[in-house]
């Protein structure tokens, strides 16, 4: 395949996930479900092209999204875990399952835990209630394991339908 296709394709995903970040930070609801949307969409051109595209399709939808997104939660969302989580991913499947599921709630734990921390303390300290953080960062850890539960749902829907358009170009 040429590299202007892939190049074309990249970018049209791209495009798509920093949309579903703007739309999530424009109607307010989306600081969680957004980047884990976008992130998902990133999915079946890394699959399609190789790890190269996906970490450059990752990075530049960053990029794009701290100049767009005024959620700078958000954008830390996508940037450290949704976004990232689907080019690692492939690491965690290597060890053993039990190892592996303990790593990846290890990596989100921390990686969540470090982004709403710093939100709290940084941007809004004067709602800074430990209680609420630990409940959030459990929540958030039931959403990460529906999340990568559904990644290979989500790349087969999205290949079926977009697939097609993919691989025309």
């Amino acid at each position: 395949m040429k590299k202007s296709k892939i190049v074309s394709t990249c970018g049209m995903m791209s495009a798509l996930a920093v949309v579903i970040m703007i739309i999530g930070a424009v109607l307010g609801v989306g600081v969680y479900i957004s980047p884990m949307i976008a992130g998902l969409m990133l999915v079946p051109v890394g699959n399609a092209y190789g790890k190269k595209y996906h970490v450059l399709m990752w990075l530049c939808v960053s990029v794009i999204c701290f100049m767009l997104v005024t959620d700078i939660e958000q954008n830390l969302i996508f940037f450290f875990t949704f976004g990232l989580y689907p080019i690692i991913r492939p690491l965690f499947q290597k060890l053993p399952e039990k190892i592996g599921f303990i790593a990846k709630l290890v990596f989100f734990t921390v990686a969540f835990g470090l982004i709403e921390l710093a939100v709290i303390l940084y941007l809004i300290p004067q709602a800074a209630d430990p209680g609420m953080m630990i409940i959030l960062i459990v929540v958030s850890d039931l959403c990460f394991m529906i999340y990568d539960k559904v990644i290979p749902f989500a790349d087969a829907i999205i290949d079926k339908y977009l697939g097609k358009i993919i691989r025309k170009l």
